[in-house]
């Protein structure tokens, strides 16, 4: 590794990928698993994540492999999620994600012929909705859920801004997990058809934790978004400044930290630990914290 950087910025880029994982990995940091809410009851969080600097080049394999954007670029995220119990064996999902992102200065990392302007970009990312229903509840669950994304971002094709993927998505998820008092694990697989000439997805979710103390857990968790590439959609602007493009993968693991407070408040973080494959990904660090409320 020593022989592509510098010292100095190799350590730089070393801290930003560790930092950029807590982006990646904070996506799951809302409920997962099999395990659906009593009716009548939910659970609801408000999540922020702040990077600590712009930046200015995208991973586009391993972290040794990253090619360079033309302006500095910020991208921030901010939402609040909510499953809620219709029946005992039925749970609505939904999370509305809002964005703030903002290229700006020049790079020295260059690798485009073509020079976007300067410009910045708030608003709604893709509105979440989904359902949960109860298959088996035994000492191992199984859930199936129907999940949908919908094209409700912004977006500034010339500037190469976009604060959601232009596409609406719909897919199915498989949930399996158990779980004691002491610990609990699943696993999720799902399909997702895009529109609008995007390559489908597959995803997987794998996530094992333990309670530690009487209110503190950890978790260690596997995160994989795969590219089918059966989509032809492609818009060189995105692809430059890493905001939505098509075919955007990732696998990263990763740690979870989650604190119980009274009232069935709670505060949860999330910790990088191995970097693992990302493609189209911006390359900068951030600071992740969510508050939730069991009621």
């Amino acid at each position: 590794m020593c022989c592509h950087f510098k010292p100095k910025k190799m350590k730089t880029r070393t801290k930003s990928l560790l930092t950029l994982l807590l982006v990646v990995v904070s996506i799951s940091a809302y409920a997962g698993g099999p395990w659906l809410t009593p009716k009548g009851h939910g659970f609801a969080q408000v999540q922020a994540i702040f990077p600590a600097y712009q930046y200015s080049g995208l991973l586009m394999s391993h972290f040794r492999d990253v090619q360079g954007v033309n302006r500095y670029t910020y991208n921030g995220d901010y939402g609040a999620y909510l499953e809620y119990g219709l029946t005992d064996k039925l749970d609505v999902m939904t999370a509305v994600p809002f964005k703030y992102i903002k290229t700006g200065d020049l790079t020295d990392e260059r690798h485009f012929d073509q020079l976007l302007d300067e410009g910045s970009l708030t608003g709604l990312s893709n509105y979440y909705l989904g359902l949960k229903y109860g298959l088996i509840d035994g000492d191992v669950k199984v859930a199936l859920s129907l999940q949908t994304r919908w094209n409700t971002g912004t977006i500034d094709y010339e500037k190469g801004l976009a604060t959601g993927y232009d596409a609406n998505s719909y897919g199915l998820m498989l949930h399996i997990g158990r779980g004691s008092d002491k610990q609990y694990g699943f696993l999720e697989l799902g399909y997702h058809y895009m529109s609008n000439d995007f390559s489908d997805i597959i995803e997987v979710n794998l996530e094992h934790g333990w309670k530690v103390k009487d209110a503190w857990f950890i978790a260690a968790v596997l995160n994989v978004r795969k590219s089918l590439y059966n989509g032809q959609y492609d818009d060189t602007n995105f692809a430059q400044t890493g905001l939505y493009p098509n075919n955007q993968e990732w696998i990263v693991g990763g740690a979870k930290i989650s604190r119980d407070l009274k009232g069935g408040w709670g505060l949860n973080t999330a910790l990088p630990l191995v970097p693992i494959y990302f493609k189209q990904v911006g390359f900068n660090g951030a600071f992740s914290l969510g508050l939730y409320k069991k009621f």
